[in-house]
């Protein structure tokens, strides 16, 4: 392993600051991997040197790209089909009996697979209902993701991920080697950059909140801070869903558990 201990603990603030990841001690392995296309681009020999390039000089817009870099984005179609279940047949018809309209965030929304998703499921529940009255906020804290989330194509491994083939077929147009996504189940999602450690004056005001197998990342100060931000975007009647093995540690007296079908939901109190 190229990478010294000065540079990986280098690489280590610098995330924390930058997207307030926590890498761990046995992750300069990830630091090597992902960083070594960057390096061969700025023309350095190894990702030490590429490192100490970036240790000589303040270079903002390098920085912020290693930190995106080192961000995980794990994702898939329906992703815990419990959780597409529940929302489909309890959250979202509640919220559209009582005022006739939902907003959901995707708050970590990777290459955009949830968030497109969500708008599926809308589409097939809910098909006389016009697209305005259930919108879908998708954020990312990467530039590069988020745009790819945009662009909404994918290729035939990434479509086999989660996706049944009579969805696939239904939503989604072959484009050479690619699927790219019908623009009926794009047009109701508004993509927005968000760096979930930073300010929240700009967060919406929603009814639904998937944070999903995001918060295992952060230090406990700041799953508390995102905990309790979360929790004055949302409706007072609304929905938080975590990771199936999360809890909103640390945010006590902010949320109860709610149990529907399969799932585990957070209510604010």
């Amino acid at each position: 392993m190229s990478v010294r201990l000065a540079e990986f603990e280098y690489v280590r603030r610098l995330v924390r600051e930058r997207i307030g990841i926590a890498l761990g001690d046995d992750h300069a392995y990830l630091v090597e991997s992902r960083l070594a296309p960057m390096a061969r681009d700025q023309g350095c020999g190894s990702v030490a040197e590429f490192i100490g390039l970036l240790m000589a000089g303040r270079r903002d817009e390098l920085q912020v790209q290693v930190a995106e870099a080192l961000a995980t984005h794990e994702t898939s179609f329906f992703r815990d089909p419990a959780l597409f279940d529940a929302l489909g047949a309890d959250v979202l018809p509640e919220l559209l009996a009582r005022r006739g309209e939902a907003t959901l965030w995707s708050a970590a929304c990777s290459t955009g697979q949830e968030p497109l998703s969500l708008s599926m499921l809308a589409a097939m529940r809910f098909p006389e209902l016009a697209k305005d009255r259930v919108r879908i906020i998708a954020s990312d804290v990467s530039h590069e993701t988020l745009a790819r989330a945009k662009r909404a194509r994918f290729g035939q491994l990434e479509m086999n991920r989660g996706l049944p083939a009579s969805q696939l077929v239904r939503w989604f147009v072959r484009q050479g080697t690619e699927w790219q996504a019908r623009p009926e189940i794009l047009e109701r999602i508004e993509w927005r950059l968000f760096n979930l450690i930073g300010s929240f004056e700009q967060a919406p005001h929603v009814d639904v909140v998937l944070l999903r197998n995001v918060l295992i990342y952060f230090e406990e100060a700041t799953r508390r801070r995102i905990l309790k931000a979360m929790h004055r975007c949302l409706a007072a009647d609304g929905w938080l869903f975590l990771g199936a093995a999360e809890m909103p540690g640390g945010a006590d007296g902010l949320f109860r558990l709610e149990r529907r079908g399969n799932v585990s939901a957070w209510r604010p109190i």
